[in-house]
Parts: C-alpha cells; sequence; structure tokens
C-alpha cells in the first residue's frame, strides 16, 4: 500500500482569523504614517534597540490587527474595566451626590456644596455615615452601568463590523462607533434604573428615615 502524505491547508494553519473589526482596525492603523513599519511582518530590529515608545506602539498596533482575538476572554476583560472605572468613580463621589441630591429637594436648607455638607455633619452621627447614605447602591448601579457600556460596546462594534463588511464598517467607522456606543449605553441605562431609583430614595428621604 502506499500512503500519500496530505498537505495541511493554509486554513488549517491559521491560528485564528480576526474579526471583522480587527481588520478594520488594522487599515485604520496602515493609514497612519509609519505606522506600516510596526504591523507584524514589516521587519524585525532588536528589541533592545527599541525605545519604550516604539515597543508600545507596536504592541497596540498588532492588538489591533488582530494578534487580539475579540473573543468571550477579550469582552470580559471590557467588562471588567468597566465595572472599575464607572462603580468605583461614582462611588467615590457619594457625599457629593447627597448634597446634590439634597439641593434640587430642598433648596431652602441645602443652599450650596459647602453649606450642605454643614448640615449634613450637624447630624445625629456624624458628617460621615451621613454624607455616605445611598454608597451601596451607587456602587453596585453603576458597575453594572459600566459593565454593559464597555463590555457590550465592544461586542456591537463587532457585530455592526460583521453586518456592514469590513469596506464599509472601515469607511463609515464613524457611525459604527457611534451606533455601537448608543446601543451599549440602552442597555446600560437600563441595568442602571433599579439601583439609581434606590439610591436617590435614599438621598433625599427625611432624616429619621431608616435604610
Amino acid at each position: 500500500h502506499t500512503f500519500r502524505s496530505r498537505e495541511p491547508s493554509a486554513r488549517s494553519c491559521t491560528p485564528c482569523d480576526p474579526s471583522p473589526a480587527s481588520a478594520m482596525f488594522a487599515s485604520m492603523y496602515k493609514e497612519l504614517p509609519g505606522a506600516a513599519a510596526l504591523l507584524p511582518g514589516a521587519g524585525r530590529k532588536d528589541v533592545q534597540s527599541e525605545s519604550t515608545s516604539l515597543m508600545v506602539a507596536r504592541k497596540s498596533v498588532k492588538a489591533y490587527a488582530g494578534a487580539e482575538v475579540h473573543d468571550s476572554s477579550y469582552y470580559f476583560k471590557c467588562m471588567v474595566g468597566g465595572i472599575l472605572s464607572c462603580g468605583l468613580t461614582h462611588a467615590a463621589m457619594t457625599p457629593v451626590d447627597v448634597v446634590k441630591c439634597r439641593m434640587q429637594t430642598n433648596p431652602e436648607v441645602y443652599t450650596g456644596l459647602f453649606k450642605g455638607f454643614e448640615v449634613i455633619g450637624k447630624m445625629p452621627g456624624g458628617l460621615l455615615p451621613n454624607a455616605t447614605v445611598g454608597f451601596l447602591p451607587t456602587l453596585l448601579g453603576y458597575s453594572m452601568q459600566g459593565m454593559f457600556k464597555f463590555g457590550l460596546y465592544e461586542v456591537f462594534k463587532d457585530v455592526y463590523a460583521g453586518a456592514v463588511g469590513v469596506e464599509n464598517a472601515t469607511n463609515y467607522k464613524t457611525l459604527v462607533f457611534l451606533a455601537s456606543s448608543a446601543s451599549a449605553e440602552f442597555f446600560a441605562d437600563i441595568a442602571l434604573c433599579p439601583m439609581e431609583a434606590v439610591k436617590v430614595r435614599m438621598q433625599t428621604s427625611p432624616a429619621e428615615a431608616k435604610f
């Protein structure tokens, strides 16, 4: 019997096809002056001789050129980034939010930001407990918003780029980004609403209310 070796196809040798969005980003970066030299396969240099800025630029361009696959792991990282960036920052601003909400509902007493903190500081329990009312729903609500905003933005970019094709996604990338952002924000605000309602109720209720 004669056994004939089978040559692997070109597709089987390809580790992973870049997503339409990755191809779109690659074409965008190729238009930048000097960016072509940073793309994979454009020639190698001694790594030790490269400046830090060039190494960072090479890594960034390679990522958008398809070296970083837009899979579930990538979307998960974006969601975690959204949780940290939105949830923590909004929760840190809770004291200012308390004064702001009470200035809107009780302007006769809370006449300004510093006056508001003065009034809150004289309440039973002191400044810190009264100025952090609504901290937990703020943290939870805006963490949910950030997760959907950052995560779904990347998902919708890939979905819309795949729907219209690489060429149209490249030519009309601003519209693709705009549609992706609006779609992500739609779901992000829905996720925020329940905790936002709880937060506002807690921050605008009379001091004797117990939560």
